[in-house]
């Protein structure tokens, strides 16, 4: 039922007639939805609930689908309305499901009129309002393939006419196997806490596990950002897209899902350009492009083909010894890196990381992506200035590998440019996003390639003392630690590690100064 219908249905009848109109339905509709079992099925359950309730469930059939039917559900009260309208497969694990998941939407407008009737109850004289709350649920349905439906969801909440909340979520519906699955199902976003996953030849270890889900996440929002540089302007991106969105999860309120693949729909705030003007900003990805971000088996549910060696950068051994850390001391010196991805950030993240470090005579390395320096160059000055490395993090943050050898070094040549534009010289090696690279790559970029030894996860858990005990239980002469200076939970932590790693005898060094460079 769309906001023009809604509207005539509310405001071109007057209440007189809305009642009449209803108790004509109630007497039809209740006789004949009680014999199907149906009426209250839907009922919210509110605190107080209002005398003057009429509930209608009724269905059609005129969808042009032999699937599911559509069920319409009208409540009105002394202070509030609700429609919504939702897809019946008369089949009962997808039905309790979708009843189940029109409940958590419809939880924010109970809330909102619990609130209503105690302010009631707490002040007699409290004026009510003339137009009463408003909540209507539509939906969205689109055929993935010959058994599987996906469907988007949307709750808005209207206070005197105004748009005052909105959200949405999305179902797979699988008709054929008679169960309903979350958007997030598709992705591939298994995390540390999983168990062992069994694969025909091997066990996927936890730590494996957790990698296919941070590439899964970067390679999707590297989608993403292509996406919008391609269809808006190659200034817009997400504004700072790995602190916003750090987890599949993160995007799927923005998300639905039609037959060619997945749409993704941002407001004006989430996105950073100088010269958007558009209210929202929408990108549309095919299945294909997002291949690399779907999990086998719904790779198989959309006949995508088989991940090739090149694009499959989560899956499988790597044919070399990738540099993860520096030679052991000499000197009896035990000496580390602390490397910080993804910056330069602002002054509550890069900015306060650099005080700290000066405090503790501390040297790092910062892997910069060559956008944000371009965008922030001002911060790259000041890393650079207080004596610390700066490394090539590429430009944009995409899979090498699947670039090619010459599309990455296209990559790396075009951030290393905005780095010596920003500080007046250029770097001496790269760190390769989500650690992906391969022989060829690195003879195109000639660079040497720095990965890491201690990986803290920091972007994932955002949890300082998380990111602390993961170093302090790990760290060795040598190692080569892994961080975001984009996220303000890791300066918190950088303020522990610091602490111990000088209370142990670290040394804090460059990349450059542990490799020998």
């Amino acid at each position: 039922m769309s906001d023009k219908t809604m509207k005539r249905f509310f405001k071109g009848v007057g209440y007189g007639l809305l009642w009449l109109v209803s108790l004509v339905i109630v007497a039809v509709g209740v006789f004949w939805a009680t014999e199907q079992g149906v009426i209250g099925e839907w009922f919210p359950q509110f605190s107080s609930e209002p005398e003057s309730t009429v509930q209608v469930d009724s269905f059609a059939t005129n969808n042009g689908s032999d699937a599911f039917e559509e069920a319409v559900h009208v409540q009105t009260g002394k202070t509030f309305h609700m429609v919504e309208t939702a897809p019946r497969f008369h089949v009962a694990a997808i039905d309790e499901e979708i009843t189940h998941t029109m409940a958590e939407l419809r939880q924010s407008f109970a809330e909102k009129y619990n609130e209503e009737m105690e302010r009631q109850q707490l002040n007699s004289k409290a004026p009510i309002s003339e137009k009463r709350p408003f909540y209507q649920l539509d939906y969205e349905i689109e055929a993935v393939n010959d058994s599987v439906y996906a469907i988007t969801f949307e709750s808005m909440i209207y206070n005197d006419d105004t748009l005052a909340n909105r959200a949405s979520q999305v179902l797979l519906v699988d008709v054929e196997a008679e169960s309903v699955s979350p958007l997030a199902d598709i992705f591939e976003t298994k995390n540390e806490t999983d168990e062992a996953v069994a694969t025909d030849d091997d066990t996927m270890t936890n730590e494996e596990s957790t990698k296919d889900s941070k590439d899964s996440t970067k390679s999707l929002v590297d989608s993403v950002q292509e996406a919008l540089a391609s269809e808006h302007g190659e200034d817009v991106k997400l504004a700072t897209f790995t602190q916003d969105f750090p987890t599949i999860e993160a995007l799927l309120p923005y998300m639905t899902v039609n037959k060619a693949g997945i749409a993704l729909t941002f407001d004006a705030e989430q996105v950073a350009s100088a010269k958007a003007t558009a209210e929202t900003y929408t990108v549309e990805l095919s299945w294909e492009e997002l291949n690399a971000s779907i999990n086998d088996e719904w790779r198989e549910y959309l006949d995508l083909p088989e991940l090739t060696p090149e694009v499959a950068y989560a899956q499988g051994d790597q044919p070399w010894t990738p540099v993860t850390r520096g030679p052991a001391s000499t000197d009896g010196k035990k000496r580390v890196a602390l490397t910080y991805d993804d910056g330069p950030g602002g002054e509550e993240t890069t900015g306060r990381l650099l005080k700290m470090l000066e405090q503790h005579n501390a040297k790092a390395t910062f892997y910069m992506l060559g956008d944000v320096v371009e965008y922030n160059p001002e911060m790259a000055q000041r890393v650079h200035k207080a004596g610390h490395e700066i490394g090539n993090h590429s430009w944009g943050h995409p899979v090498l590998p699947s670039l090619g050898p010459a599309g990455a070094a296209e990559s790396i040549a075009k951030a290393e440019e905005s780095i010596k534009k920003a500080v007046g010289q250029g770097t001496k090696h790269y760190r390769p996003p989500y650690g992906e690279r391969t022989m060829e790559v690195d003879e195109a970029i000639g660079k040497p390639a720095i990965l890491w030894s201690i990986d803290t996860q920091d972007w994932r858990t955002r949890n300082a003392q998380s990111v602390f005990e993961e170093v302090r239980s790990k760290v060795q002469d040598g190692d080569i630690i892994l961080m975001h200076d984009i996220h303000p939970e890791t300066i918190d932590a950088s303020a522990l590690i610091l602490d111990y790693l000088d209370s142990q005898g670290f040394e804090m060094v460059t990349v450059s100064e542990l490799m020998g460079y």
